[in-house]
């Protein structure tokens, strides 16, 4: 009887045995099938060939250091992704993860904030200054992480300068001067001055705060509901400068040539058909990509209504990755932002063709690679650092392309003599006042 009661309890025990370690082959293997989970993120940016390609090896490379993620991705035209993303928008279906403005605060309902996911330690932002760090902060929030910083610029041929004994343009220089100096490029060369102007942004986000500080376009309290000036013959200047230009040979007409888009405009600089072209910092790299190698393009800042008048030039995030609120994947989505800011290899592929990166680090690594290209965009966003801009707006809001929208038709029908800049400049100001109140 006792080896019988024994052998039962050897039994039992080899049982109890034989059942832990199968609950512990099942959780392990539960966990392992979780660890080799495949998972597929989406993700979208615009931008020149020069990013596309730069940021698919980026993308080839993560999916190397982590096999369980496939990231398809879609890149566009500027126009083209804004149009698609508003789609996607309008069924609360937007991409993981996707480039953003500062348009962004029409997407907000959309955008999944990351502050989360840098409390857990899944995105580090320790080496990103508090002043960058705040180009992508609304209403308390991450709504993304820039990925750098630029400012806006005019990139000219020094080569046009030197042959026509025309000074460069000093970081003071005025309106008043750059019309002259295109109208002497164009009578004696028989070439556009300026190939392209973002002219929003020229007449409106730059222009306004020249007119005296603490001014900007848009109320920077209250983006969407106002305006942050109250005379409209502020924005007269530049719709009159605009059909000079039209008129004098200097500036292609609109609607076709060398100003209908970026690429094309870039080029007519490459080919000598302009001296010079309105860009955002970070586009200094695309610019020069093609370019004969004799040719010297330098930036400088866009010009002044006085030459000891405001600058009206912010610092301004280039664009940011940003999260979708409605990300199966959400986890993921963060790794990947985090492996596109802080990775070394992933900016050694990058070089800061999106601007100058946010975190000190990448930017200490890009300045020991002596690219001059990358140092001198340095520079000239070192400049305009210096410069007192504490005042210039620098998001854009959520109803921004609307009234670009109706500013460029207003521009054009300046040139075309339909109506006049003084008719213009009131017309826009009515309209953009009365679809932000």
């Amino acid at each position: 009887e006792f080896r019988r009661v024994l052998f039962r309890s050897r039994m039992k025990k080899r049982m109890r045995i034989i059942l832990a370690l199968s609950v512990m082959l099942f959780f392990l293997t539960a966990c392992g099938q979780e660890d080799d989970k495949k998972i597929t993120l989406n993700m979208a940016w615009w931008g020149s060939q020069v990013r596309h390609d730069a940021t698919v090896k980026v993308i080839e490379l993560y999916e190397e250091k982590n096999p369980h993620v496939t990231i398809d991705y879609e890149f566009y035209d500027y126009e083209g992704y804004y149009t698609k993303l508003g789609t996607l928008a309008a069924s609360d279906d937007i991409w993981d993860i996707f480039q953003l403005n500062n348009q962004f605060p029409q997407y907000i309902n959309q955008i999944e904030p990351l502050d989360e996911y840098v409390e857990q330690g899944i995105i580090d932002i320790s080496n990103a200054d508090e002043s960058y760090l705040a180009t992508t902060t609304y209403d308390g929030q991450l709504v993304g992480l820039s990925n750098g910083v630029n400012s806006f610029a005019i990139a000219y041929n020094k080569n046009i300068f030197e042959q026509l004994n025309i000074p460069e343009p000093a970081s003071n220089w005025t309106w008043d001067e750059f019309e002259q100096i295109s109208y002497q490029i164009t009578e004696e060369l028989g070439i556009y001055a300026i190939s392209r102007f973002e002219d929003f942004i020229a007449g409106c986000i730059i222009q306004i705060p020249q007119v005296e500080k603490g001014l900007n376009f848009y109320n920077r309290e209250d983006l969407s509901n106002s305006l942050g000036f109250e005379n409209p013959d502020y924005l007269t200047d530049f719709f009159q400068l605009r059909k000079n230009l039209v008129d004098k040979g200097a500036h292609p007409e609109p609607g076709g040539g060398a100003a209908s888009t970026t690429d094309l405009s870039f080029q007519a600089v490459r080919d000598r058909e302009a001296a010079m072209v309105f860009l955002s910092s970070n586009q200094l790299t695309e610019i020069l990509s093609g370019a004969p190698e004799d040719m010297e393009i330098q930036l400088i800042n866009p010009p002044r209504r006085k030459a000891d008048g405001e600058s009206g030039i912010p610092l301004r995030s280039s664009q940011m990755l940003s999260m979708a609120k409605s990300s199966a994947h959400k986890e993921e989505a963060a790794k990947f932002i985090d492996f596109f800011q802080n990775s070394e290899e992933a900016n050694e592929i990058l070089k800061g063709e999106r601007g100058v990166p946010i975190m000190s680090n990448i930017r200490e690594q890009l300045a020991r690679a002596d690219d001059a290209t990358l140092q001198a965009t340095f520079d000239y966003l070192e400049m305009i650092s210096d410069m007192d801009n504490g005042e210039v707006n620098v998001f854009d809001s959520a109803l921004n392309p609307e009234i670009q929208d109706q500013y460029n038709l207003l521009v054009e029908k300046v040139i075309y003599e339909e109506v006049t800049a003084e008719e213009a400049a009131e017309s826009l100001y009515e309209f953009a006042s009365n679809i932000l109140g």
